[in-house]
């Protein structure tokens, strides 16, 4: 089955969440929980409650918990235009404001340290780690046990949401029919034995 996919960075609307402005609106936030080790402290939330848009659910990772989540329709990248160059957003609940330590990666198993952050919330620029044109789906947050252990409930980072600013959408085109596939082949072998004999003229 054919399947072309699109990646643009003008198919959403820009919207305020948060207080923060995202480009791609709604479909900025991370979408799957790949992985979640959580550290020492009671973690009575699914992380789940990280997924999609800031809404007052939240997991709390526990003290050096790690959480790892993916993009599934959008990619993040850099950007200078918005939130003063600023591309992902960690948005954390509670009243403590507890430290993570951030990684991005492009397949799940390379991460690229980006820094350490706190704060509700707090902006990350991934320019100074990353190529130009680089895209990334899988942002990795570990919590900072030694900045503040907690015990209880509720301890380590509350993770709320995770948004992509520097965001490319990714759109998929329904697959093509039995009957629309055939067509497409002969045009590009048509194409293509055009180009071989050197465009129209050379028939």
């Amino acid at each position: 089955m054919l399947i072309i996919w699109l990646l643009t960075s003008g198919l959403a609307d820009a919207e305020i969440i948060g207080g923060v402005e995202f480009p791609q609106g709604e479909v900025s936030f991370a979408d799957v929980v790949v992985s979640f080790i959580p550290g020492t402290g009671g973690v009575m939330e699914p992380a789940s409650n990280a997924l999609g848009v800031p809404d007052d659910d939240n997991v709390s990772i526990g003290n050096g918990g790690v959480l790892i989540l993916r993009f599934t329709d959008n990619r993040l990248v850099d950007q200078t235009s918005v939130e003063g160059g600023l591309d992902l957003f960690i948005f954390e609940a509670g009243a403590e404001v507890e430290a993570m330590d951030v990684a991005i990666s492009k397949d799940g198993s390379t991460f690229i340290e980006v820094g350490r952050i706190e704060g509700q919330p707090a902006g990350i620029d991934i320019g100074p780690f990353v190529a130009s044109g680089d895209e990334f789906r899988f942002v990795r947050i570990t919590d900072v046990a030694a900045d503040m252990p907690q015990t209880g409930e509720f301890a380590g980072a509350d993770i709320e949401a995770v948004g992509a600013i520097g965001s490319l959408v990714v759109r998929p085109v329904p697959a093509l029919s039995g009957w629309s596939q055939v067509s497409l082949v002969a045009l590009l072998l048509a194409a293509g034995f055009l180009m071989m004999k050197g465009g129209p003229t050379g028939l």
